[in-house]
């Protein structure tokens, strides 16, 4: 349900900025 929330609400940083996860994977 957490992760379902972030993704309703703020779908542009977590799907737009694809270098972001890259980041974070990194």
């Amino acid at each position: 349900a957490v992760g379902a929330v972030p993704f309703n609400f703020q779908p542009k940083p977590y799907r737009t900025p694809r270098p972001t996860w890259k980041r974070y994977q990194e």
